[in-house]
């Protein structure tokens, strides 16, 4: 088994690591958890490591993905276990240094406890027997799993997880491309699963580390990691669909686009039905017909329609245009783009504004207040007119001094 060339390390990671690492130094600070003013909040936010230690078991399938995806392992027991030891070995000293020197802090607790020293070296001469093997995850119980230190537990799941993993990476390699999402989102709904069925084993069982340190669950995360590190590839590689504009971008938007409306219709008809009293609306009222009213509103709306139109046609005109003109032409237009909406910004406000307030008073008979508000918004139009006029010449001098 050779490894692979390594790799250009993922600077996003390593800062997300040093967070996680944090949340879980702060969960194992208990002395914050009594006898001062914050208490209350670290035992409510701070007291949690799940989420880090979540993060470490699937950083470590993305890890193992990202470093050996290529490699081709002996599909074998033996193979597995020297991948295990190989990943294990450089911190395997620390491990059983860690193990040594908390025994005679386990002897003291043992005997408080009650157990005579008969006792206590054979409990401590079985579960140092398992730490050292790094098997004790494997049986499902704190005593066991937590034998010697808070550490061991991780360890151990890891290196019997890094038994399999030769496996998982030809297995999770062997998924198509159209396919991978679909395994991810299935990996995520098995893991929900197995955490309802260990903690339901682990209600009814003397097993009481089944839903968190147990190697046959945390195996799920290493998994969902090495499907991300797929995923992770596929968008770096161009002539791949998940990196592809057509496929990602496109789509991506036009669900957002439809998922935004669908809540925006949900909010409005349950304000409807829960909270409006002035005005409530029934399908019934789309098949009334007002001869009068329609003549009316083609009157008025033609003009509307036919404005946004054409102004529709030549936003795509313009679009059309600038895709035969190159990156360069594309992204200008991009720059310009966000300056013409932080110009025109306040002016649409205004203008929706004006609507409101005016076709309010229209509405209620008010002519003359109507004609007071219009005076007052030509006025305002003029000024937000000037300020974004201002503000576009502002950000194309800081966008030409930049250059330069």
């Amino acid at each position: 088994m050779e490894r692979t060339a390594a790799k250009k390390r993922i600077d996003s990671l390593t800062g997300l690591r040093f967070w996680m690492i944090m949340i879980i130094v702060l969960s194992h600070l208990g002395c914050l958890s009594n006898g001062y003013p914050y208490s209350s909040f670290y035992n409510r936010y701070l007291d949690n490591a799940v989420m880090g230690v979540d993060f470490f078991f699937m950083l470590s399938g993305f890890g193992m993905m990202y470093s050996y995806g290529k490699t081709t392992f002996r599909q074998r027991l033996g193979g597995g276990y020297c991948f295990a030891i190989n990943r294990i070995k450089k911190i395997y000293p620390v491990y059983v240094a860690s193990l040594i020197f908390d025994i005679p802090y386990t002897v003291l607790k043992s005997l408080e406890k009650g157990y005579t020293v008969g006792e206590t070296i054979r409990n401590i001469g079985i579960k140092m027997l398992f730490c050292i093997t790094m098997l004790q995850s494997s049986l499902g119980m704190k005593a066991m799993s937590w034998a010697m230190n808070n550490v061991c537990w991780f360890l151990s799941s890891l290196f019997m997880i890094y038994l399999i993993s030769p496996y998982m990476i030809k297995m999770v390699n062997k998924v198509k491309d159209r396919w991978i999402k679909a395994v991810f989102a299935g990996t995520v709904c098995l893991t929900m699963f197995a955490f309802y069925l260990f903690t339901s084993i682990q209600n009814i069982s003397f097993f009481d580390d089944l839903n968190y340190g147990f190697p046959y669950f945390r195996v799920l995360f290493v998994l969902m990691g090495m499907v991300l590190e797929r995923v992770y590839e596929r968008r770096k590689d161009n002539t791949s669909k998940y990196s592809n504009y057509e496929y990602v971008i496109v789509p991506g938007a036009a669900a957002g686009t439809v998922v935004a409306r669908a809540v925006e219709f949900i909010i409005v008809l349950i304000y409807d039905k829960k909270f409006n009293d002035v005005f409530t609306f029934h399908l019934k009222y789309l098949r009334i017909k007002n001869k009068e009213l329609e003549s009316d509103f083609l009157k008025i709306s033609a003009p509307v329609i036919a404005n946004e139109l054409m102004w529709g046609l030549g936003l795509s005109a313009m679009t059309a245009i600038l895709g035969h003109l190159g990156s360069a032409a594309t992204a200008a237009n991009s720059v310009a783009q966000v300056c013409r909406n932080l110009a025109t910004v306040i002016a649409f406000g205004v203008a929706n504004a004006a609507a409101v307030l005016i076709g309010k008073a229209i509405g209620e008979g008010k002519k003359d207040l109507a004609k007071i508000y219009g005076g007052r918004f030509i006025k305002l139009s003029i000024g937000t007119g000037i300020f974004g006029s201002l503000v576009v010449n502002l950000e194309a001098l800081v966008v030409v001094v930049g250059e330069c």
